[in-house]
């Protein structure tokens, strides 16, 4: 790799006179100057930013004359090298500008280009090329940048290129690893290791490099080095990806998956053959030129379309393709031309988002009835699948009940409802795909609200397999790390792996033919020197490059304009578009000013029904602007609608608006809109254009707008833009003159609601101000439902009391009126009393629990209301849990299935077939509870949402555990790791009932010892929760010191087991520290736990996880304290049971303990079977 210019390790340059060493340079400060100067080469450094790098604190008053000190020594430096200093390095307008040789190579920049290559060759199977590039990359990475020197600009460039290093490393592991080279793998993750101990995919490959050299040892200790990291310096886990990693570890020798490195975020993946070479960087022609609907020739993008092209055709690779890019440089313009080429072989639906508006499922709705809009009653239903009613929350002019189809009844009250319409979204495009090509177009998906993103990845990922490509343009500066488009892109490389098209600037040639075309041909060496200018001025920008070449059309010297236009004219783009604009007529521009404050899309009506000059006056306006390529005509079914060719075009129209005047036309257009009559369909610009205007009067029409429009979202399922819209409605509210004394509380409700429901943890604290609000209106009502609103998803699964959550159900029940004979109030009660039965289900008062439960139950029945009666039903499961009501649970939720059948509740009905499933197992009938199950699992198949997905995978694990398919278990435990992280379910929840599966694996694998640290880490959670204690103290008591699990022991031991609540944990619990008991030899304490557990021998251990029969911990424990004949009884009914149920782990087991305590095995009469 040839380096001319070395800005790590030794600062040198290479010239025509040989090398200029960094001696020549005479100190720290010069080195600064001449790396900050090479890095930013053609572009023009001010000196103040130069004097800020070399005095961040304070700059001496004579920094001009110790700055031209300090770049003398700079250009003594180049001279040494053989470079004309003055040419080279310039000054001109108060910036200094280091012009070195074309094609000169910086060492950082050939390294990071060298990564990006290896990571592509990677990704396509070219491992050898990708290790010998990752390995350039690295050893150029590993030097240090300007040792001896501190500062921002410093720091943040060896933060980038440290995570560049890594990156270069983990590209050497992976190929390694491909490569069948284990030992070099190993030693290259080592190093990954020790650079960035907390990067837990780091310990991952280390771990794969160990596997994949047979040292399983090895990779085991290097996960337990990862996980005592992370516990003792930050107090977590290990992820769910470091644990599933574990988890195959631990079970069968099946060869870890090797893995292979994401392409890197700005490549384009070339397509060579796996032992070819990288293709080589594609060459800007006059033949590349797609003028469809562009405001000019877009050049340079011939690679770039044949990749877009290539990946309809291939019947393997990626099918998303991401396209990104800066404003302005043609990522929709690629697009159309994309689609007018592909559009000849296959369907191509287009749609885009616009900014400003928080319209739910924009982009969808647009192809949608691009799609189905024409379609007959009689052919809908074949299009649209079963699932089609649910797409009147999108489309609500379709033929739905001529094609049998029935619309969703009343508003989504969970996240069900919208994984229905995004699967009905989704059937209609697999349902088109299965048909013939397809293409789906989306642009500016960085303006999506989140729940349209949400709707995108859940498409992406139905369509896989099939015959469609999903091509998505998004703008990739200023995406933060906590924009949704962020998480987004992340997710999708994630699960899709999707081709990555980037479109940078335009390169010299591309302009010189991108300047022929548009402002004629100048002599060869002129056309040149304006292509360079343009350059300059424009970083390639194909937008400002345009808007250059149409300003300066009769322009000949392009050397004399490029000295006099300020230099950072190219990073200011509303100064080159303002001086574009100021070409237009005055009429002109005021309609173009109206038009901006309409949004990016606008109708020509509405822009007239603004503007003071009346219809003629902006059809004449609209026709120079198009012809000026400020704005274009849609070709939509809505003829008179218009587009501003560019974002920045409208921005800078807009933001040159006096501040009054902006306000004063967003209430015209408020008013203009309400004029139309068809307010409902224009809801969120509604609440935009009246919440801009609420200092004109318009407060009350902002607020109304605003709730509207976050009804409407929230009904259509899009929580994340209710969301929003409620906390604009409560922005409004201060303004408003005498409103209702409700509406600020029932706002938070609302809000905090639909944060709730998209998962955001702010929801507590807007519920907590909401229930403030209705204390302050003594409103009992609204107090209870903002109680009930507080109760989440997934919440039993935390193990633990929720003390707020309990005050506010018990506020809430103290204030309802008693005595009501409503039928509403009758039902808030029963609501209110069965939540708070389930919240108080891990405490100790089971008495009162249970008592709340029953009057919860009796007073949903005299209300009448089926919802709260289900409620009451699902809340018996929990609250009544316990050995001792086991058929009284069971004939509750036979009686939730029979009314979950009548009224058609999805979710009720899956909750009975769940908790069937829990206590017929809990009773031994499994092949009646392996029925109850399957129930389940396809009502959970029916819902479509994640939750319930995870909740089926846990009671496999269990199933599997408690049939001794220990491999499988840990697999199953593994995909709902996974399924939780990805769906962004409820943390406390999936942390709380995982863990509990994976100490039960551990047990199975007769390695629970390993678990005794984390689990006292749990037990720390909350001490007050009895589970994690009993499970501490039960996997201290297998580790390696099982003494210190004696003083807890004796804690939990108390009489009555009083510490222990009896709840769904119980059996489970006494079952362990019957366990914990025989570890120690504790006889006293073991008999306290035969005698609890003696009521229930005849029952199974079942929290999701297993220990099996009852009776063969009762054997234990009767060998513990000397009764040998009530041991082999117990034992040999266990063992028998275990047999007639299939359960050959548990039978075995049931054998092993009998031998080790009693000598031999009991004289069962029934074969073992392995």
């Amino acid at each position: 790799m040839v380096v001319r210019v070395r800005v790590l390790g030794h600062v040198c340059v290479d010239g025509p006179a040989g090398r200029a060493a960094e001696d020549l340079l005479g100190g720290p400060q010069a080195r600064l100057v001449f790396a900050a100067l090479a890095l930013g080469r053609r572009h023009p450094v001010p000196r103040e930013e130069l004097a800020a790098l070399l005095w961040p604190e304070q700059a001496p008053k004579s920094w001009e004359g110790a700055l031209r000190g300090v770049l003398s020594r700079v250009r003594g430096f180049l001279g040494q090298a053989g470079y004309d200093a003055s040419s080279v390095l310039r000054h001109r307008a108060g910036c200094y500008v280091l012009s070195l040789p074309e094609g000169t190579e910086v060492d950082v920049e050939a390294a990071e280009s060298a990564l990006i290559e290896a990571e592509a060759l990677a990704v396509h199977g070219a491992f050898a090329q990708a290790r010998t590039r990752a390995h350039d990359a690295h050893e150029i990475l590993a030097l240090p940048f300007l040792p001896g020197l501190d500062g921002d600009w410093v720091n943040e460039r060896r933060t980038r290129w440290r995570s560049a290093r890594l990156r270069a490393l983990a590209v050497s592991v992976t190929t390694e690893l491909h490569l069948g080279r284990a030992d070099a793998a190993v030693t290259r993750a080592a190093q990954l290791v020790d650079l960035d101990p907390f990067r837990e995919s780091s310990h991952r490959l280390l771990m794969t490099a160990h596997a994949a050299g047979g040292d399983r040892a090895a990779a085991l200790r290097a996960y337990e080095r990862c996980r005592r990291l992370l516990n003792s310096e930050l107090g977590v886990g290990p992820s769910p990806e470091t644990e599933s990693a574990f988890l195959r570890l631990l079970g069968d020798a099946t060869p870890q998956p090797l893995p292979v490195p994401a392409p890197a975020a700005r490549f384009a993946s070339p397509t060579p053959g796996l032992d070819a070479p990288p293709a080589p960087a594609p060459t800007r022609s006059a033949h590349d030129v797609f003028p469809h609907g562009a405001p000019g020739p877009i050049v340079g993008r011939s690679a770039e379309l044949r990749l877009l092209e290539e990946s309809t055709r291939a019947e393997v690779g990626s099918r998303v393709i991401l396209v990104s890019g800066d404003a302005g440089i043609g990522k929709s313009f690629l697009l159309n031309e994309f689609a007018t080429r592909a559009g000849r072989n296959a369907l191509v639906l287009t749609g885009r988002s616009d900014e400003g508006v928080a319209a739910p499922f924009q982009p969808f709705v647009t192809m949608l009835r691009a799609h189905l809009g024409d379609v007959a009653a009689e052919e809908l239903r074949e299009r649209v699948g079963d699932l089609g009613g649910e797409l009147h929350r999108l489309l609500p002019e379709l033929p739905l009940e001529p094609a049998g189809l029935t619309q969703p009844q009343g508003p989504p009250d969970s996240d069900t409802e919208r994984y229905r319409l995004f699967e009905a979204v989704a059937g209609v495009f697999r349902h088109a795909a299965g048909e013939r090509d397809l293409i789906l177009l989306l642009d500016d998906v960085h303006w999506s609200s989140t729940s349209t993103m949400l709707m995108l990845r859940h498409v992406a990922r139905a369509l896989v397999g099939t015959r469609a490509v999903v091509v998505i343009a998004f703008r990739d500066t200023g995406l933060g790390s906590v924009h949704p488009m962020t998480r987004l892109i992340a997710d999708l490389y994630r699960d899709l792996h999707p081709l990555h098209v980037p479109l940078g600037g335009l390169d010299v040639a591309a302009l010189v033919e991108l300047a022929h075309v548009l402002a004629g041909p100048l002599p060869p060496r002129a056309e040149g020197v304006r292509a360079h200018v343009l350059r300059e001025l424009s970083d390639g920008n194909p937008l400002l490059a345009t808007e250059l070449l149409r300003q300066w059309a009769d322009v000949s010297d392009w050397s004399a304009l490029g000295k006099s236009v300020p230099a950072d004219v190219p990073r200011r783009v509303r100064n080159v578009l303002r001086q574009r604009l100021l070409g237009l007529p005055q009429s002109t521009l005021e309609a173009l000013t109206v038009a901006a404050v309409v949004g990016p899309a606008f109708d020509i009506d509405l822009v007239a029904a603004v503007h003071p000059g009346g219809f003629d006056t902006v059809v004449d306006a609209l026709d120079d602007a198009e012809r000026a390529h400020v704005v274009r005509g849609e070709e939509t079914d809505r003829p008179g609608r218009f587009t501003f060719v560019h974002a920045l075009v409208r921005s800078t129209l807009y933001q040159e608006l006096p501040t009054a005047r902006r306000l004063q036309l967003h209430r015209k257009v408020g008013l203009a809109l309400e004029a139309r009559g068809d307010r409902d369909a224009h809801l969120p610009e509604l609440a935009h254009h009246f919440r801009l205007a609420c200092r004109f009067g318009e407060a009350r029409r902002a607020l109304d707008y605003a709730r509207r429009a976050g009804d409407e979202a929230r009904d259509g399922g899009a929580f994340e833009v209710a969301a929003e819209h409620y906390r604009q409605a409560l922005e409004v509210l201060p303004m408003v003159t005498d409103p209702a004394p409700e509406t600020r509380c029932d706002l938070l409700l609302s809000r905090g609601a639909a944060l709730d429901r998209c998962g955001d943890r702010r929801c507590r604290e807007v519920l907590r101000r909401a229930a403030e609000e209705a204390r302050a209106l003594s409103d009992s009502r609204r107090l209870g439902r903002v109680a009930l609103a507080m109760v989440r998803l997934g919440q039993v699964y935390q193990v633990g009391v929720d003390l707020e959550l309990v005050a506010l159900l018990r506020e809430a029940l103290a204030a309802l009126p008693i005595a009501s004979a409503l039928p509403a109030d009758i039902a808030l009660r029963s609501l209110l009393l069965a939540a708070l039965a389930v919240a108080l289900t891990f405490g100790q008062d089971r008495e009162a629990r249970l008592s709340m439960l029953y009057e919860a139950l009796e007073a949903a029945r005299e209300s009448g209301s089926h919802d709260a009666l289900a409620q009451g039903l699902e809340a018996h499961h929990l609250a009544a849990s316990g050995p001792d009501l086991v058929e009284e649970r069971l004939r509750m939720s036979g009686e939730l299935t029979v009314l979950s059948g009548l009224t058609g509740d999805q979710e009720s009905l899956f909750r009975s077939h769940l908790n069937q499933a829990y206590d017929l197992v809990v009773c031994g009938a499994i092949p009646a509870a392996e029925r109850e199950y399957a129930q389940a699992q396809r009502v959970a198949r029916r819902l479509r949402h994640p939750w319930f997905m995870w909740e089926v995978l846990i009671y496999r694990c269990g199933l599997e555990l408690l049939r001794g398919r220990t491999a499988r278990a840990a697999d199953v435990l593994a995909d709902a790791l996974r399924l939780a992280r990805r769906s962004g379910l409820p943390r406390e929840a999936v942390r709380s009932f995982n863990l509990s599966q994976i100490l039960a694996v551990r047990w199975e694998q007769g390695r629970l010892g390993v678990m005794a640290r984390r689990a006292g880490v749990a037990a720390g959670w909350s001490r007050d929760v009895s589970w994690w204690r009993v499970q501490a103290c039960w996997a201290a008591s297998a580790s390696a010191d099982p003494k210190s699990a004696r003083e807890e022991f004796h804690a939990l031991c108390v009489p009555g087991f009083a510490t222990i609540p009896v709840d769904l944990l119980w059996t489970g619990s006494l079952m362990r520290l019957g366990e914990v008991a025989l570890e120690l030899g504790d006889t006293e304490r073991g008999l306290l736990v035969a005698e609890a557990l003696t009521p229930y021998a005849d029952h199974l251990d079942w929290t999701g996880s297993s220990l099996g029969p009852v009776r063969r911990v009762l054997g234990g424990l009767a060998a513990l304290v000397g009764d040998e004949a009530a041991a082999r009884a117990h034992f040999a009914a266990a063992h028998a049971r275990c047999v007639g149920l299939g359960l050959p782990g548990h039978a075995e087991r049931t054998l092993q303990d009998a031998v080790r305590l009693l000598g031999d095995p009991p004289d069962t009469g029934v074969p073992s079977r392995s």
